[in-house]
């Protein structure tokens, strides 16, 4: 121990504070502006399980254990936003750190650094997620852990110490373990690392390390799991959900139907509340409608699953256009529909009790404007939230980036983003950029990768200039 923490200490300097400290400090002038952070539907969900004791896996039992641990040090949900504050810092310090070992205009990139950190930091998509209250930015931020040590692996021949391949680990099982989608980023993250390991030669030791810790950190979480976890009572199921959806994108298209599946069918949701609650983009107009007797349709799920499958195999133009809608978000850079941050009706509102109650009047002005003005633009509104738009950058820059380098390893850095979106692609139910957020962070990496990799050539560019005077 005493070892461990000579070397991080050796290996901390003052730039890796400063860039450390960036983030730190706008965030939490970010959170006093925003004071106590934002609440959201399903953070106040998992509030309550956590209050009552009952714990259920509708949101996955470790995005619920985590606020519950964090809640014994200070029973407020703002601890969870300085948590995000502090594990987005360190992430994007290392990133910085380790561009900076990979290049050797280790100043200028020092002094880039600096200021596009401040730049990523005001962005309204980086800082208002990190005081908000969903499961998804910490997963996110499982993700962009991932890329760093993608990155890192690239820098070294993917040959790790065993310190970094335990928190490698730690980093998989928590991605699986912390969005339900997160378990196919994980099946296919782990074999690649494996295979990347065992291609370059690595020590039997080291292997055996990084799996039996993938299996200790498994066991951690699956064990209370199993004593904790209780049924859940008052959340729709996703094998609810899709077939009520899509049943609604149906009887909005006004396609035929027998009169005996249309009593059924509105015998479970009025059917021209059903119809006129349509919307490809959002389920939730379907989903929290108090019309819809949820009894009724557990009770007689076979049945509405037979009706569901056998008008979508009759129509199936329509279940296509409606995926094509309910996915543009995930592939489309042109917003037809909409993708949100946060999208709550006065009809649909869930009665928080949270509300904001600024600190720093001043700090919130400045962020309101902010917001405002890439909201009120049309061209910025569609390049900073249409998350199509970054995940597009990302790639092409990485493109860029690999006949630069003429290392084609460097595509292996989309790979948690590419996952996570074919993970999400299926079961689509809402526009919602949360679900997709680790694009915006790949994007603000890859550019920052992209553009220090500039700053070597030109500096072989002039050295030549020099040569040839």
């Amino acid at each position: 121990m005493e070892k461990f923490f000579t070397n991080l200490k050796n290996n901390i300097d003052v730039k890796d504070i400063l860039i450390f400290f960036i983030p730190v400090i706008i965030f939490t002038v970010v959170l006093f502006s925003y004071w106590p952070g934002i609440m959201t539907y399903d953070g106040n969900y998992q509030c309550n399980q956590i209050k009552n004791g009952y714990i259920s896996d509708s949101h996955p039992f470790l995005s619920t254990l985590v606020p519950l641990i964090l809640f014994k040090i200070w029973n407020q949900p703002t601890i969870l936003y300085i948590v995000h504050i502090l594990i987005f810092s360190i992430i994007w310090c290392l990133l910085c750190k380790e561009i900076r070992k990979n290049y050797n205009e280790k100043l200028k990139q020092f002094k880039f650094q600096i200021i596009y950190t401040i730049f990523v930091c005001v962005m309204p998509i980086i800082f208002m997620y990190v005081i908000t209250f969903w499961k998804d930015v910490l997963y996110s931020y499982g993700l962009l852990m991932l890329v760093f040590y993608i990155y890192k692996g690239i820098r070294k021949n993917f040959k790790y110490s065993a310190f970094d391949l335990i928190i490698l680990a730690l980093t998989l099982i928590f991605v699986q373990l912390y969005r339900h989608n997160g378990l196919v980023v994980t099946l296919i993250m782990v074999p690649t690392f494996i295979y990347m390991f065992v291609k370059r030669g690595y020590a039997k030791k080291l292997l055996i390390i990084f799996i039996v810790s993938l299996i200790i950190f498994e066991a951690l979480v699956q064990i209370p799991k199993a004593i904790m976890i209780k049924p859940a009572l008052d959340i729709m199921d996703n094998k609810y959900a899709l077939p009520l959806f899509i049943t609604g994108a149906l009887l909005h298209a006004e396609v035929d139907m027998e009169e005996e599946d249309l009593e059924y069918l509105d015998s479970i949701f009025p059917l021209e509340e059903w119809k006129n609650s349509y919307c490809a983009y959002l389920i939730n107009p379907i989903s929290s409608n108090k019309l819809v007797n949820r009894q009724r349709m557990e009770e007689t799920y076979p049945t509405l699953l037979k009706v569901f499958l056998k008008y979508s195999l009759k129509n199936p133009h329509i279940v296509i256009f409606h995926y094509l809608r309910v996915t543009s978000m995930l592939w489309s850079p042109y917003p037809f529909g909409y993708s949100y941050i946060f999208d709550f009706s006065d009809e649909y509102n869930y009665n928080f009790d949270e509300k904001v109650d600024t600190k720093f009047e001043t700090g919130k002005n400045i962020c309101d404007f902010l917001i405002v003005a890439t909201m009120k633009n049309g061209f910025v509104k569609s390049i900073l939230y249409r998350p199509a738009i970054p995940m597009y950058v990302a790639i092409i820059l990485i493109v860029l980036l690999v006949k630069r380098t003429k290392n084609k390893k460097y595509y292996m850095l989309l790979l948690p983003m590419l996952l996570n979106t074919l993970s999400v692609l299926p079961f689509s139910l809402a526009q919602d950029i949360r679900y997709v957020y680790i694009n915006y962070l790949t994007m603000f990496f890859v550019i920052m990768l992209y553009i220090s990799s500039l700053f070597e050539k030109r500096k072989m560019i002039t050295e030549n200039i020099k040569e040839n005077e």
